[in-house]
């Protein structure tokens, strides 16, 4: 999947994705029908061989809706990246895909792609100190400068018989 923020200019894509949905029939009982994950790919249809590398899909995640009822009634377990079931009845608070009002850029993505579209990044130099690193917390802003900054990255150098003295630190400034 891959969504792109800001008028389409910057991408974000996730490393692994999720899997279409389609209606199929049970294979025991051939009038009753499922909602069933499925991928597409070489070797994964019938009629491909594996083709080594090609076949390769990635990594794929869903929700275990847990048991839901079939096309005739009879429950079964339903893995879904979606929010609905096979009848269309709610199943989830949250969706594996990047649109929609459920979906992962809404419910998760948006607030924090929002800040660093507005964040302006500084460096500072800064005293540091092996327990300074131990002790750092992505999820704390801290005060440089009398503003509020998100550390993003820290670079340090460490020579042979130094000790480790300072750090490059990028920040992300709350405006």
């Amino acid at each position: 999947q891959e969504l792109r923020v800001g008028a389409g200019g910057e991408v974000q894509e996730a490393a692994a994705g999720t899997m279409h949905l389609a209606t199929a029939p049970d294979a025991l009982l051939p009038t009753r029908r499922w909602l069933l994950p499925a991928i597409e790919s070489k070797g994964a249809v019938p009629g491909n061989a594996d083709v080594g590398d090609e076949s390769r899909v990635g990594l794929r995640l869903l929700f275990d809706r847990g048991q839901q009822a079939d096309s005739q009634g009879a429950n079964y377990p339903l893995g879904s990246p979606l929010t609905q079931n096979l009848a269309g009845a709610e199943v989830g608070l949250y969706s594996l895909r990047w649109a929609g009002p459920k979906g992962l850029y809404l419910r998760w993505h948006q607030a924090w792609l929002n800040f660093r579209a507005r964040a302006v990044q500084h460096e500072y130099q800064a005293d540091f100190r092996i327990a300074d690193l131990l002790s750092l917390d992505p999820a704390t802003a801290e005060q440089v400068d009398f503003h509020r900054h998100f550390w993003e990255k820290v670079q340090v150098k460490v020579e042979a018989g130094q000790r480790l003295t300072s750090a490059l630190i990028t920040y992300q400034e709350l405006l």
